[in-house]
């Protein structure tokens, strides 16, 4: 059986590290423990992240969310953060919608701009752009190295006291987890931490969470002539999100073995 712990965290990826770090940061001097089922992170959704950071959302949470993360990213230069900016392109269909993000970014101190077409232009001068009117853009918008902010964080939460378990949590109790491995852990508090599987983990307590993972793919790979995208523009170019269906593409994202990206199998 594993010590017991004042805390106890579901999942050890960059929420679950972040939460062990600011409690232990913040002064709290129990015993955490953070209990982590993938050790190498290979599935683990921190690891396999596009890595985006950006302000640009229609939600006010999600806005807040990224405003207070910008001033946590300048603590952990270890991120890698590279703030280059997300230009979303306005046509003539979608320029009203734009335009109303904008309004509702900019209500809540948002850093970002609208952009006429020749400031579209002269952004990405590569770009074709007969067919668009001008750009929303944000200009502290960015990206991190996935792995690296995850290592950040629970290399600080270790540092500070936190320990890893390599586990899985089967059953949860009052005031205690029962680990495939571990066995019974008793603990003051549980955190769950398990990102798209905290649903799942939450039906082992008899709590209703909301959260479910559904497979998606993020993107495909097909042999195309390099010259499609210049050189000089390929290589500064951290998120690309075009089209309705939302074509994604980072350099830095990390990419999962799994194929079939509609399995039912959502275990």
């Amino acid at each position: 059986m594993t010590a017991s712990a004042d805390v106890l965290i579901i999942g050890g990826g960059v929420i679950g590290s972040s939460i062990a770090f600011n409690l232990l940061q913040d002064g709290f001097k129990g015993r955490i423990l953070v209990v982590e089922r993938d050790a190498s992170y290979q599935f683990a959704s921190s690891a396999l992240a596009m890595g985006g950071v950006r302000q640009q959302f229609m939600s006010a949470v999600n806005i807040r969310m990224v405003q207070y993360s910008l001033k946590v990213l300048q603590q952990f230069p270890q991120c890698q953060f590279r703030q280059r900016g997300y230009l979303f392109l306005a046509t003539e269909s979608n320029c009203e919608k734009l335009r109303h993000r904008y309004e509702t970014q900019r209500s809540l101190a948002a850093e970002c701009e609208m952009l006429g077409i020749a400031e579209v232009r002269r952004l990405v001068p590569e770009l074709r752009s007969d067919d668009l009117v001008g750009g929303l853009f944000g200009p502290k918008d960015g990206y991190i190295e996935p792995r690296a902010t995850l290592r950040a964080f629970r290399t600080r939460a270790e540092e500070l006291g936190a320990v890893y378990v390599s586990d899985e949590v089967r059953k949860i109790e009052k005031e205690c987890v029962y680990a495939n491995q571990s066995g019974r852990i008793p603990a003051g508090r549980i955190v769950i931490a398990a990102g798209a599987y905290s649903g799942a983990v939450g039906k082992l307590a008899a709590v209703d969470i909301p959260v479910a993972p559904v497979g998606r793919c993020r993107g495909s790979r097909h042999s195309c002539p390099a010259a499609i995208i210049p050189v000089r523009t390929a290589a500064t170019m951290g998120l690309r999100i075009s089209g309705r269906d939302r074509s994604l593409w980072s350099p830095l994202a990390q990419f999962s073995a799994q194929r079939d990206c509609d399995r039912k199998d959502k275990s």
